[in-house]
């Protein structure tokens, strides 16, 4: 009973939400779009903007994260919620933990890390063949780490008035 559009910036990644709805018998719209142009790309008004995966990390600087906020903000319906995960970027500049993870999955080792810069955090992930056969291969992005105060500052610029924040997604 729910009608759901994904937006993405990446035309890949898209393909991936339509064929994993299809498989799954869903019906999903999907639109390409920078977060920072949304309005523009969609003529429906929403009941649920839901940016999940640390996505406004991606915004990289105050300014840039209330242009996103305010364009969520004119895609919603009036009485429309917003739902976004960020992480605990307070922790994490206080731990300045290195590598944060790694996995193995299919015959590869993905290795996540940080390097901390002076305003930003560069995220990297290296995928790694197990066996050797393929060279290593890694992809880069940089982060602004949000900090939760600087996210309600950001929110209420953008015009959202009821603002609740959790310590975890449950």
């Amino acid at each position: 009973g729910v009608k759901v559009t994904a937006v993405d910036v990446s035309p890949r990644m898209l393909e991936i939400v339509a064929r994993h709805a299809k498989d799954m018998g869903l019906e999903v719209t999907t639109v390409a779009s920078d977060l920072a142009e949304l309005p523009a790309h969609l003529a429906s008004r929403f009941d649920g903007v839901f940016t999940l995966g640390n996505t406004l990390a991606h915004f990289l600087s105050p300014g840039a994260l209330v242009s996103v906020l305010t364009g969520f903000r004119q895609v919603l319906r009036h009485g429309g919620i917003m739902f976004a995960q960020i992480l605990n970027y307070r922790r994490i500049l206080v731990s300045r933990d290195q590598i944060i993870g790694t996995t193995e999955a299919d015959g590869y080792r993905f290795t996540r890390r940080y390097e901390y810069g002076q305003k930003l955090i560069r995220f990297t992930i290296t995928r790694e063949d197990v066996n050797g056969r393929i060279p290593p291969d890694m992809v880069s992005a940089d982060l602004y780490p949000l900090l939760e105060t600087e996210f309600e500052e950001a929110l209420r610029t953008a015009g959202f008035d009821e603002i609740r924040m959790f310590g975890g997604i449950s």
